[in-house]
Order: C-alpha cells, then structure tokens, then sequence
C-alpha cells in the first residue's frame, strides 16, 4: 500500500495492470476449455492479455478513475459528500467511456492487433455486439462504480476496479461466447441445456 501511495502510475500499470490482464485472461481460458478437456494454460496469450491490462490501465483506468475525475467531480466538494459529482463521474464511464472508448480499443485489439484482423472488421463486430456487451458492462460496472467514485480514495481505485474486473472478465468471456455462437448453435445449446436439466 506504501508503494501504491508513493508511486501510484507505476504500480498502476506495472504491477496492477499486467496482473489483471494475466489473471483475467487465465480465467477466460479455463472458462473457454471443453468439459472434460485437460487445462494447459496458454502463457503467449495471458502475456498478450497482461499487455492489455497494461495499457488499459494507463489509459483509462488510472487517467480517468485517478486523475480526472476527482479534478473535474471531486467525491466531496468543500467539504461536504456531493451526490451529483458522483453521478457525473459514473454516467460519463458508462454512457461515454465504456461504450465508446473501452469495447472499441478492445475488440481492436482483439481483433486487429492480435488475430491480425482488418480495423474495420473489428469496429463492425463491436458495432454488431455493442447491445449486448454493453448491457452487461452497464450490469456489472454501475453499481460498482457508484460504490467506488463514492467510497474508494482516489489512489486506491486502479486497484478495486482491477479486482472487480477479474470478476468481469469471466462474465465477458461467457458473454464473447454466446455471441460467437450462430442462431442455429445458440437453440442446439439451449436444447442441451434443457435436456441435461
């Protein structure tokens, strides 16, 4: 906590970042496996994933949760707990930030930088899928955001979002799931579903 407190961008996106991105991306894999397949994780994609982490942790996290929030809605203004700061920091994550910049720089680098994919084709698959992940983004992250701009020190909250987002992480990799799958896959799934129950 002294080091997070004394260098708060370095240990954000040094320690904090890369470790979300490796341990995030080591859940998706063994959610991703087959029933019954033997687990080996794949260390070139967590370590692809860790870069994320790391990037997104500059980028958005530590940038916007850090600094510019807290200078533009202070949690307590004069003093006094302000409701209506909080409510701004949270509505611009979610209505702007999240769907706007965070799904698109990810499935670009999904798509393009690591499968080697047009940009475009990246930017039209999010366009295609923007409903549903950021409906389950907006699930998952409000009330979490509302406690953290409300509770959480400015110098603490990389490291709460970055907990949270492991969490997350195995909600996005179950969500990027189902939506791969075709409508013909998506009834064959739910009649096995049903069927096992």
């Amino acid at each position: 906590m002294s080091l997070l407190a004394r260098y708060p961008f370095a240990m954000s996106v040094g320690v904090i970042g890369p470790t979300r991105g490796f341990l995030g991306d080591g859940m998706a894999q063994t959610l991703d496996r087959e029933d019954g397949e033997s687990f080996e994780l794949d260390l070139g994609r967590s370590a692809t994933y860790a870069a994320w982490g790391c990037a997104s942790c500059a980028l958005y996290d530590y940038l916007y949760y850090v600094r510019i929030a807290p200078r533009v809605w202070p949690t307590y203004a004069a003093g006094v707990f302000s409701r209506s700061n909080v409510f701004k920091a949270v509505a611009l994550d979610a209505l702007v930030l999240m769907p706007l910049v965070y799904f698109p720089a990810l499935y670009l680098y999904k798509d393009a930088v690591l499968a080697g994919k047009p940009a475009h084709d990246a930017l039209r698959r999010y366009e295609a899928e923007a409903v549903v992940q950021n409906g389950v983004g907006l699930g998952f992250w409000l009330p979490i955001n509302f406690f953290m701009f409300a509770l959480v020190k400015p110098e603490l909250r990389v490291p709460f979002t970055s907990a949270a987002s492991l969490g997350y992480a195995g909600i996005l990799s179950w969500v990027s799931e189902a939506l791969c799958l075709s409508p013909v896959d998506r009834r064959l799934a739910r009649r096995s579903t049903r069927a096992a129950q």
